[in-house]
């Protein structure tokens, strides 16, 4: 919770006022059960929402470009081809990157709780790496009618977060990457462009 509001400096107080009462009021005996305050503690936990929208959810591009595949001109992402696909309010980016086929799926407007699609990051010893894709909360909305913008969270035995952005226009396609990271992503920076199919 503190990392969570560390960057809004008005709730600092709040959070180190609440976390010194808990301290203070800590003992070394169990309290006891309050089954109705934990029934109203659940209620009120189940209809939280985090509202990670930083656009629209839609666009009538997704019509045009869905299901399209875009071949890539070389790049240094390694990025050859790429499609999107979009259901309701979720979607998938699928892309070819250094020969291998990855999906990387998120939701419109909303957290999508999802696995990144890379196996070789590190676990628990930074060294070795983890053998299984790192679980991430993805999502993605439109910052104009034609620029999609979808960010990637990975919060797992290690973070990170890539920032992608696609903006496309007559049959074409723009994409930025941008890691957000240390000991991994770092093959997701780049800039590519490529054509519809």
């Amino acid at each position: 919770l503190f990392v969570a509001v560390s960057n809004q400096p008005e709730y600092l107080d709040k959070i180190y006022y609440g976390a010194s009462r808990i301290y203070k009021s800590a003992g070394p005996e169990a309290i006891p059960e309050n089954k109705a305050a934990h029934k109203r503690l659940c209620e009120e936990l189940s209809g939280l929402t985090v509202d990670r929208s930083f656009g629209e959810a839609h666009s009538p591009m997704e019509s045009e470009i869905g299901g399209k595949t875009y071949l890539l001109d070389e790049n240094a992402v390694g990025i050859s081809q790429l499609r999107l696909d979009f259901s309701g309010d979720e979607g998938s980016l699928l892309f070819v990157m250094g020969g291998v086929e990855k999906e990387l799926r998120f939701g419109m407007g909303r957290y999508k709780d999802t696995l990144f699609p890379e196996t070789d990051y590190y676990d628990d010893v930074i060294t070795r790496p983890s053998g299984r894709k790192l679980r991430a909360l993805v999502t993605a909305s439109w910052t104009s009618e034609n620029r999609l913008m979808i960010i990637s969270e990975i919060c797992d035995t290690n973070i990170g977060a890539l920032s992608i952005v696609l903006e496309f226009y007559d049959g074409n396609v723009a994409i930025e990457m941008t890691p957000s990271a240390e000991a991994m992503l770092g093959e997701y920076k780049g800039i590519a462009i490529g054509k519809q199919i």
